[in-house]
């Protein structure tokens, strides 16, 4: 004889009594453990039916065996049973997971059957964000004062957080201005996507610190993006010569004027005096005394050109004459 209840009987029975909510969290693909809270001592688990329930039934311990008769399709092979601790393991861990359970415990006899024990709990999913992640939607060398447009987003979380903002901190001053959060969520797994932008301005050193930071209701509190500075470049100076190098710079100069100036000197010395020409022999004649012969043709040249006429002349005559040029050649 069959003793066993449908479970949709039982149902107006599960929600009767939730007064009191145990709570129980499990991550986003993991394992959640839904204990019953009851210990077997008055009666041997073989005369006891247990099973845990929500809208629908997920798992029903029947006199000790496992009956699968009542349970939704959505938890087959997704929970297992612990007998010395009396709770069920669920798992991977969904999203539609979340919600109100509650565990039984009956015991059959003849005349109809006992409840023994109930305990309702909740199951809470979370899963966690990223770290919030500053872009940059800049191309291009930035100028001082040029705006720069930021975006700040993280992903892959639930449940959705209060709030995301910014931090904009410079030399003097740290603002947090606001900027409105645009929420998403992914089809399938339906975890959140956040987003927002930022426009900020950009300065020369020390240049401009910003960090956003997402507020999550979990107690661990607030995730905290990188720091992103944001500074436009300086120019490079060129550096200065070393001191040694303008010493020497300073004593070439010099020097080259000195070269140049004796070379001039040299020029203009040469070019006031200059030979006469050879007589018509090639060669002056010697005296008697042993002094030059100077020829009576170039003596009264020397004259006409004003020069004295002196005895024992040098032969030179004045550069650019062009007395030899009308008496021609001797």
């Amino acid at each position: 004889m069959d003793l066993s209840i449908p479970l949709f009987l039982l149902l107006p029975l599960l929600f009767a009594a939730t007064s009191g909510e145990y709570q129980v969290e499990a991550y986003f693909n993991g394992t959640a453990e839904l204990p019953c809270n009851y210990k077997v001592d008055q009666y041997p688990l073989d005369d006891l039916v247990i099973f845990w329930q929500r809208e629908v039934a997920l798992f029903e311990l029947f006199h000790g065996q496992e009956k699968r008769d009542n349970i939704d399709p959505r938890y087959i092979n997704r929970t297992s049973f612990n007998r010395s601790a009396l709770s069920l393991r669920l798992g991977p861990v969904q999203l539609e997971d979340q919600g109100l359970y509650k565990c039984l415990v009956l015991f059959y006899k003849l005349q109809g059957h006992n409840v023994l024990h109930q305990f309702p709990l909740r199951l809470v999913v979370v899963a966690n964000f990223s770290r919030p992640e500053i872009v940059s939607h800049f191309n291009g060398t930035l100028q001082a004062g040029e705006e720069v447009n930021l975006s700040c987003s993280a992903v892959g979380g639930y449940p959705k957080p209060r709030r995301l903002s910014w931090v904009v901190k410079t030399e003097n001053s740290t603002a947090e201005p606001h900027s409105e959060m645009h929420v998403s969520q992914v089809p399938g797994t339906k975890l959140f996507e956040v987003s927002s932008w930022l426009t900020v301005q950009a300065w020369q050193a020390p240049g401009t610190n910003v960090s956003c930071v997402l507020h999550t209701l979990r107690p661990s509190g607030s995730l905290v993006s990188e720091l992103y500075h944001l500074e436009v470049p300086t120019p490079p100076i060129q550096p200065a010569p070393p001191g040694h190098l303008l010493t020497w710079i300073a004593v070439l100069g010099i020097l080259s004027v000195m070269v140049a100036g004796t070379v001039a000197l040299l020029i203009m010395k040469k070019g006031r005096k200059c030979p006469w020409p050879r007589d018509r022999e090639g060669a002056a004649r010697q005296n008697v005394t042993g002094r030059a012969e100077v020829p009576a043709e170039r003596a009264e040249a020397v004259e006409l050109m004003g020069g004295p006429r002196a005895e024992g002349a040098e032969g030179y005559r004045p550069c650019g004459s062009t007395s030899e040029k009308a008496r021609g050649p001797f």
